[in-house]
């Protein structure tokens, strides 16, 4: 059996458009991939370093902020979902758990302040927690974040700070408008 379509009648003016419209879905998908390139480069571009890289490139500036900050004795400490605080005077680091993270992700005017944020790692399955640097959008002079890990972080290439860079860069979920330094730190015990 013959199949009947109907003759359509091809001017020149809609074949045009047609050609158009094929060209603009063309170049729309173009540019949403070469968006997309862009946006999962930023993401694998995060600025993670290992303590000692950080010490040997940042500038004398830099350096000396962050070490006072690393030194400071007055501190909120964040565990088990409890806020501790070591003073009533402004704060510029905060110290947190991995289980009590959810709490750096709710607004706190106690929080205004914060510079630092020290994460501890105490297990292998804290690498697989994400932290969501979306959520700290509130943190708005936040600068830094140090991950001290008492745990080999490449068991399987120990030492190793580009493995080390990669597993702590998977636990974070980046932002746009939120990218502080992260810096990290492996202390194993002997």
């Amino acid at each position: 059996m013959k199949k009947f379509t109907l003759n359509q009648i091809v001017s020149l003016p809609s074949n045009l458009i047609s050609v158009q419209h094929q060209f603009y879905l063309t170049l729309n998908r173009v540019l949403f991939i070469l968006v997309f390139t862009i946006s999962v480069v930023n993401i694998s571009a995060q600025n993670i370093k290992s303590l000692d890289k950080f010490q040997t490139e940042s500038g004398y500036t830099e350096k000396t902020h962050f070490q006072s900050l690393f030194n400071e004795e007055s501190t909120i400490a964040i565990h088990d979902s409890k806020i501790e605080f070591d003073a009533e005077s402004a704060m510029n680091v905060i110290v947190v758990d991995l289980n009590s993270i959810n709490q750096l992700y709710i607004p706190n005017s106690k929080f205004a302040s914060i510079e630092l944020i020290k994460i501890k790692l105490n297990d292998n399955s804290d690498l697989n927690r994400k932290i969501d640097l979306s959520k700290l959008s509130h943190l708005g002079k936040m600068k830094y974040i140090l991950i001290v890990s008492s745990i080999e972080v490449c068991p399987e290439n120990e030492g190793n700070l580009q493995c080390q860079s990669s597993k702590i860069q998977n636990m974070f979920l980046t932002s746009e408008n939120v990218n502080p330094t992260i810096v990290f730190r492996i202390i194993t015990p002997m």
